[in-house]
Parts: C-alpha cells; structure tokens; sequence
C-alpha cells in the first residue's frame, strides 16, 4: 500500500525527464513515454510474476484489513479527550484555522516520514526484521511492482506502526489545536 505515492512519484519524475530529454528529437507520444517508464524487458521477465503475486497480495489482503483498522481508530479523539481532562482547558495555539490545519499535516506528514525511515534502517539492523525484510530483495527483477515483493509481516508493521505513531502524534495536536478547529463554528 505505502508504494502508490512511490508509483506516483516516478511517474511524474520519470515523465518530466522522458520529456526534457527527448524535447526536439522525437515527436512526443504516450506509447513512447510508456515505453521508456515500463520497458518490457523488465516487466516481461519471468521473475516478475513472484512479484506481482506479492503485489496482488499485498492489495487485495491487508489494503482492506489496514484501512479498516486505521479509519476505525479512535485515538487521536480518546487521546485529546484524556490530555483535556488532565491538563484542562486552554487558548488557541493559532487564531487562524489555516495555521492549525497546516500545522497538523507538517506535523504528520513529518512523523510518519521519521517512523517509516526507522522502521525501514531497523528492517537492515536488526537480524530478526532482516530475516522479514530480505524478501524485498530478493526480487530477480527490478521493476516497478518489486516494491511490493515484501513479506506479509513487513506490511503489517509498516501500515501499523506508522499508524499507531501518527494516531498518538494527531491525539497531542488535536488537544493543542482544539480550541481553534472545534470551537469557532
């Protein structure tokens, strides 16, 4: 699941480049820029159907059972609600609702980054997670979808741990943030 922005990502980054280094030379078609993102030499190869099993897996199994257990939390709210209870009332953080909401997704966006490094350096550091994590690189063939060629235990800790870091990380800004986002209406 976390590999659709990286799909994204080298779309983007790879269409732009086709297109830079190709300005002039030939006349500009989707089936050539397809051609030079998703060579078929590569995703062809006979060792690529592992990986798209592995992809399809990871999609139709724990996509699912992951969304509904995030979507499902109620922690940050649980987690503002305790530290409100316990520390009590207080004024805005911010007065303007953008600087809260800008402030919550940097906030995320920056935890979730931090998590996922340490989990991924921790996967290559620690021998029981690397015995879990060689098999994303196991993959024969480097295409696109061998991102997805992890083992089921890899996606479980990367969709949860990040998760439950970014719940407890909503539940502090959420208390700090409350009185402006819920209050003013």
């Amino acid at each position: 699941m976390y590999w659709a922005k990286g799909v994204c990502s080298f779309v983007l980054i790879g269409s732009l480049l086709w297109y830079l280094s190709n300005r002039g030379k030939a006349p500009v078609s989707s089936r050539a820029l397809l051609n030079y993102l998703f060579p078929k030499k590569f995703y062809a190869d006979p060792t690529m159907r592992v990986t798209y099993w592995h992809m399809l897996w990871s999609q139709v199994l724990w996509g699912p059972v992951l969304a509904v257990m995030l979507l499902s939390s109620n922690i940050p709210h649980d987690l503002s609600a305790w530290l409100s209870g316990r520390f009590g009332a207080r004024s805005a953080v911010f007065m303007a609702e953008w600087a809260a909401i800008a402030t919550q997704t940097s906030a995320l966006v920056l935890s979730a980054s931090f998590v996922t490094y340490w989990l991924h350096y921790a996967m290559h550091r620690v021998p029981l997670l690397w015995s879990i994590h060689r098999v994303h690189h196991s993959a024969e063939a480097l295409g696109l979808p061998a991102v997805a060629h992890t083992h089921p235990i890899e996606d479980l800790l990367f969709g949860i741990v990040p998760g439950a870091v970014n719940s407890f990380v909503s539940g502090v800004i959420l208390f700090s943030l409350e009185p402006i986002l819920f209050t003013r209406r």
